[in-house]
């Protein structure tokens, strides 16, 4: 797994620290239209979140969580937009992509975001999940807990683009 990681990235631009401890250098490759890819992306986000807060007020906590984990998707793809990370499918961003990426760059490389919200996509694509394709409902008190967090994370994440 953490082979394909480093190879779907190997457009970074950081040193990184292979398993058995060795670093490799990865590459940096810049996309001209960032500004207006990366702002596109954090608008949506925007108004994912807002969906989301609106959707819970209406007590549809199913609806709510989805686009909740949206909203943290589309404002992790408008920062990896931001810092030249371009995905390894010219345009494309995927979920499990976009995900590694954040962990690996934005959290753990350059340390952007505290090291506890690396574990912050990957629960609430979960959640999600769960919301849109499981049989148990999300409960009041569980999505609370999401929209805080993903609130917290878009908070830092907008700090990050300023």
């Amino acid at each position: 797994m953490y082979a394909q990681f480093v190879h779907s990235i190997a457009s970074v631009g950081l040193t990184d620290r292979l398993p058995d401890g060795k670093k490799k250098k990865l590459k940096l490759k810049r996309k001209r239209s960032i500004s207006v890819r990366y702002g596109d992306y954090a608008g949506k986000s925007r108004e994912s979140l807002r969906s989301g807060r609106i959707l819970f007020e209406a007590e549809c906590f199913n609806s709510s969580v989805s686009r909740l984990y949206y909203a943290m998707f589309q404002m992790s793809v408008a920062i990896l937009i931001k810092l030249g990370i371009s995905s390894p499918k010219k345009g494309e961003y995927g979920h499990a992509w976009v995900q590694a990426a954040v962990a690996q760059v934005v959290i753990r490389g350059r340390k952007l975001l505290p090291g506890r919200m690396a574990s912050f996509l990957p629960d609430a694509i979960k959640l999600r999940e769960e919301a849109d394709y499981g049989t148990a409902n999300i409960s009041k008190k569980v999505c609370r807990r999401n929209l805080d967090k993903v609130v917290e994370f878009i908070q830092k994440m907008e700090d990050i683009l300023l």
